[in-house]
């Protein structure tokens, strides 16, 4: 079975990437000092495209880029362009085209942006040399791309895994029955490694709890694939060199800054040109990096380093955080779980305004007066370099988002809720949903009903109305703290209760347009 075919027969979950957004490239490229196209009127390529999970709602939110998505899988592609034409999306195309056939692709024009998720490393060398020539021959002279790939020597270890569920299912060919054994033997060496505290235990206890939090097709295409080639960090910066382009950082910011380091080893690197080939080499070896989402540019491009806090001062800023009532140290927690403290009062203004007005997202401007009055401080030029880095750094600890424009998120719910269209019609579909944020959700059966609801035509008693009728149906049950509600009266009372909860839940996760 051909890659084509391959695809087809099972086709990869297609889902937002937020780091491979052009508004995160743009924020990257200004920090290092560059001066990357602006994101609102951008072309944007995605190589490696599925049936345009990540590169579709780029369009939608941006109405004015010219976003062209390219794929190897004929169904993907025909699936993608039926949401796009039943969207009425007009700046977006999918084309059916093999990478690899450049005469057959043709000259697509420049784009200031490029993207290729989840694509380098399952791909053979042949491939990966067309990649770098789209590169070269596509990416405007101020472009950015985005290539991500597995790395050494993380991978080593998840190799071993890999190895295993490879050699597991030797010799079945269907690729269901392929996965359900991978995640049978991934089972049984959970199981049977349970009470083992040694450190090749601990190895496979590590990997093996990932594999099983992965979908089918990861499996399928990632794990399982007869490709999957990590690489070292210098060995891919010399093939980017060779295509006369060069990597001038990584999307993720934790990576870029060393966050995801420990201090000893952040200072052992400061001795070490940043941004060198070394530098970068050496960071992933003292972290044991699994995965690079690097950023190239043509050859000559000089990103700077330290990163510039200034570009902070034009981008907007919001949190998930929820700050803790009546701490005596300003104490906030994560939306993904934990929580953290801030002694410094300016720093501490800032969140406690952030988390006041979230989801929305705050002019940094704006959000400096704020925290400075609050503080009973100066917005003068230290304190908004002190702000500006302290941002960087909670950004790099998913605290806050920083982007170059208001994304129109909808802070409340309001009388009468709108949903984003994609995401309404993939709910319809049974499919994930991006949020405006580009974060990827997968819906329980209460949210997919409401959120394709949430037309802005419908106040909550009409909500709580339509929500019956689909109960009537058939359709939609709740949960009550016994089983499953078969009361009209009592999944009325329990829809009327929960309904604030879910559009709130709704708002703060990124669904509703402003």
């Amino acid at each position: 079975m051909d890659a084509e075919q391959a695809y087809d027969a099972v086709p990869y979950s297609s889902k937002p990437f937020a780091e491979s957004h052009p508004d995160r490239l743009y924020l990257i490229g200004r920090l290092l000092g560059l001066e990357p196209p602006p994101v609102q009127t951008a072309r944007v390529l995605e190589l490696g495209c599925a049936s345009g999970g990540n590169l579709l709602p780029i369009a939608l939110r941006l109405p004015d880029t010219q976003c062209v998505g390219i794929d190897i899988s004929g169904v993907q592609v025909r699936q993608g362009q039926s949401l796009i034409d039943s969207l009425g999306v007009t700046n977006c195309t999918l084309l059916h085209a093999d990478l690899a056939d450049t005469e057959a692709l043709g000259d697509l024009g420049t784009f200031d942006y490029v993207i290729a998720h989840g694509l380098w490393s399952w791909v053979p060398s042949e491939v990966q040399d067309a990649i770098l020539e789209r590169l070269r021959r596509s990416l405007a002279p101020h472009g950015l791309a985005y290539v991500s790939y597995n790395t050494y020597p993380g991978w080593f270890r998840r190799g071993m895994v890999r190895e295993m569920c490879r050699w597991h299912v030797r010799d079945l060919e269907d690729d269901a029955e392929r996965v359900e054994q991978a995640r049978t033997l991934v089972a049984f060496l959970l199981s049977a490694l349970e009470d083992d505290t040694g450190n090749h235990a601990e190895a496979i206890r590590e990997e093996a709890k990932l594999l099983q939090q992965t979908d089918a097709t990861y499996l399928t295409h990632g794990l399982l694939a007869p490709i999957n080639e990590p690489c070292w960090f210098h060995e891919m910066a010399a093939r980017v060199r060779s295509a006369n382009l060069t990597i001038v950082g990584d999307a993720s910011l934790p990576v870029l800054q060393h966050e995801d380091l420990s201090r000893e080893a952040r200072l052992a690197l400061a001795k070490i040109p940043a941004g060198s080939d070394r530098h970068e080499q050496l960071s992933d070896l003292l972290g044991n990096r699994t995965f690079r989402r690097s950023i190239i540019m043509h050859a000559g491009a000089e990103p700077q380093r330290p990163l510039r806090w200034s570009p902070v001062a034009d981008m907007h800023v919001s949190t998930l955080s929820r700050e803790v009532p009546d701490a005596a140290v300003p104490t906030f927690l994560l939306h993904g779980g934990g929580s953290f403290s801030i002694q410094h009062p300016l720093i501490s203004a800032a969140m406690r305004h952030l988390a006041s007005t979230r989801p929305r997202s705050v002019p940094f401007g704006e959000l400096l007066a704020r925290a400075a009055s609050m503080a009973g401080e100066t917005p003068g030029p230290e304190n908004a370099a002190f702000l500006a880095q302290s941002l960087l750094t909670m950004m790099s600890r998913n605290a806050v988002a920083i982007v170059p424009r208001d994304l129109g998120i909808a802070s409340p719910a309001g009388e009468r809720p709108v949903a984003c269209p994609l995401i309404r019609e993939r709910a319809r579909r049974g499919l994930n949903v991006p949020s405006l944020r580009h974060k990827n959700y997968t819906l329980r059966s209460m949210d997919r009903h409401l959120v394709q609801l949430l037309d802005g035509t419908a106040d909550l008693e009409t909500l709580l109305e339509r929500l019956e009728s689909l109960r009537v149906e058939g359709m939609l049950t709740v949960e009550g703290a016994t089983g499953e509600l078969d009361d009209p009266a009592a999944f009325r009372q329990a829809c009327l209760e929960g309904l604030p909860e879910w559009l709130d839940g709704m708002a703060r996760a990124g669904f509703l347009v402003g």
